[in-house]
């Protein structure tokens, strides 16, 4: 690669190849358009004096194949396709070459064959990742979400990946493309674990590009794909769509190169449960979501708190209200939002699929983590999370329900913790009294703590999970006797007799934990 890559080598291998090319015989001309591809990727930048003949000649292979020779064609896509590898920043939307290169891979596209058509899907993605100022994003979204419904999982894989790679160079510009639902929708039906994998990783990576400016719409996707029953993929409105199956996508799709009006490919007409609406630019259809679905959406959840950064402004309120509505500074702050996530995550949390429920909890758990030292502007003296201290009583008292399962007891355990420790229930010695006797409750059964369907780790988890829950409010505790101005307050002062009580059984458990580790 290293002598090919000197500019005195390449213009007699081109011209060489370039000959051979021009021949009639078949196989002769897909190894020539090989070779071409070869010294591309092995010259790089010495080829860019070469392109406009290699241009020259692709579109001439294809007005005299007659016969529409499949293996042809994906070989002058891959030729086009390296071409815009080595020009690069000089690809522009009024350029001769620009127009070339669509004029070709739209002209092989034009029979859908799946090869071809993934060379256009790539031609998408080399432009992205080449010559982004060629083509507006908007235009790319538009081309690639039908493929996202193809039958053949080479060209899904390509589509999302394209996706990924957009989402990642310009995360402003996706904002307004709105593709969440259709990606959500994507992975309900996604049958190909790496594929569905991939979706996930994209959707993960669209909602930390986003949400620091969107946070209220995200939390508003993730509700309508957790709780709702039935959705339609219409993301522009909210009526109930019609079940077509007699028009739909084989995701061979119709690409769209930038501002031209030609049809750069067409589009498929195949059977499926789905139709394709061109107003959003979304295929709709009406269905229940699977439950795997409704279980990602949860965790996507559970990482908005995470996914909104780490401005100041996003969990502080008083900050929120002064901060300017401008620029990425929106008002679209997480704590506007507060009372909704946590209405959610309780909802999640004592929702009837037993998988989902952990989150809910653990999501609660993060959110008093961010908030937990937040006042409440309306009521100076007081903590923002006290108005919600029956959701999080209530998730904790379920969370702890003997019947409940190890994670979702850990989670439970978790949370008390972060309550009791917090402030957030402080005057409340009822509250008080309840979740120290949920937590107190295990530890009359501690030995007999043991989960036969789960590997023995679990079981030891959740008693080291249950012992920190209780030596952290013993922390807690004693650390208002340590102080030298102020006393214990009331609701933790009825806790003392009822530490001596357990004082001797908690110690010899975290002596023989201490030994263990």
């Amino acid at each position: 690669a290293g002598g090919m890559a000197l500019s005195s080598l390449v213009p007699a291998t081109v011209s060489s190849i370039s000959s051979l090319a021009k021949s009639f015989v078949a196989a002769l001309q897909i190894w020539s358009l090989h070779g071409l591809l070869l010294t591309i990727e092995a010259a790089g930048l010495s080829y860019v004096s070469h392109v406009q003949v290699t241009l020259g000649l692709a579109l001439d292979i294809l007005l005299c194949d007659e016969n529409g020779r499949v293996d042809l064609q994906q070989g002058v896509g891959r030729l086009i396709n390296a071409i815009v590898a080595v020009l690069g920043p000089e690809l522009s939307p009024g350029s001769i070459f620009f127009s070339r290169c669509k004029s070709v891979v739209a002209e092989i596209s034009s029979r859908e064959e799946t090869a071809t058509l993934l060379e256009s899907v790539r031609f998408t993605q080399q432009l992205v990742l080449f010559a982004p100022q060629a083509v507006t994003v908007h235009s790319h979204v538009q081309s690639l979400l039908p493929t996202l419904f193809s039958r053949q999982p080479a060209l899904r894989h390509l589509a999302v990946s394209t996706l990924r790679h957009l989402i990642e160079k310009d995360p402003a510009s996706i904002i307004d493309e709105q593709i969440e639902d259709t990606l959500f929708h994507m992975l309900d039906e996604e049958t190909d674990i790496e594929i569905g994998n991939l979706v996930r990783t994209t959707i993960m990576r669209l909602l930390y590009a986003l949400c620091p400016s969107c946070s209220s719409h995200w939390l508003s996707i993730c509700r309508n794909m957790i709780l709702a029953t039935s959705t339609g993929r219409d993301v522009g409105t909210n009526q109930n769509l019609e079940h077509d199956s007699l028009n739909g996508l084989d995701g061979d799709t119709r690409l769209n190169f930038g501002e031209d009006d030609e049809n750069m490919v067409s589009s498929s007409k195949g059977i499926q449960s789905y139709t394709f609406d061109s107003s959003s630019g979304n295929p709709r259809r009406v269905k229940h979501l699977r439950y795997r679905t409704r279980v990602f959406a949860t965790e996507c959840l559970s990482h908005l708190p995470a996914a909104v950064g780490k401005n100041p402004a996003q969990f502080d309120l008083a900050l929120a209200r002064r901060q300017p509505a401008d620029g990425l500074a929106s008002g679209d702050w997480l704590v506007l939002q507060v009372q909704d996530l946590i209405s959610l995550a309780y909802q999640i949390s004592t929702i009837q699929f037993e998988n989902m429920r952990p989150i809910g909890v653990g999501l609660l758990s993060t959110i008093v983590d961010k908030f937990e030292m937040i006042p409440d502007p309306e009521l100076p003296g007081h903590l923002l999370l006290e108005q919600y201290q029956a959701q999080l009583v209530s998730a904790v008292r379920t969370a702890l329900d003997t019947s409940s399962g190890p994670v979702l007891l850990e989670a439970g355990l978790q949370l008390a913790t972060k309550i009791l420790t917090s402030g957030i229930i402080s005057g409340d010695q009822v509250a008080v009294k309840r979740i120290f006797s949920l937590i107190s409750r295990p530890l009359d059964n501690f030995k007999e703590l043991y989960y036969p369907s789960f590997a023995e780790w679990v079981s030891c988890k959740i008693k080291i999970r249950l012992l920190t829950a209780h030596a952290s409010l013993k922390c807690y505790t004693y650390s208002f006797l340590r102080r030298q101005h102020g006393g214990v307050p009331d609701e933790y002062l009825a806790l003392l007799p009822l530490f001596s009580k357990s004082s001797s059984t908690l110690g010899g458990y975290w002596i023989s934990i201490l030994k263990d580790y």
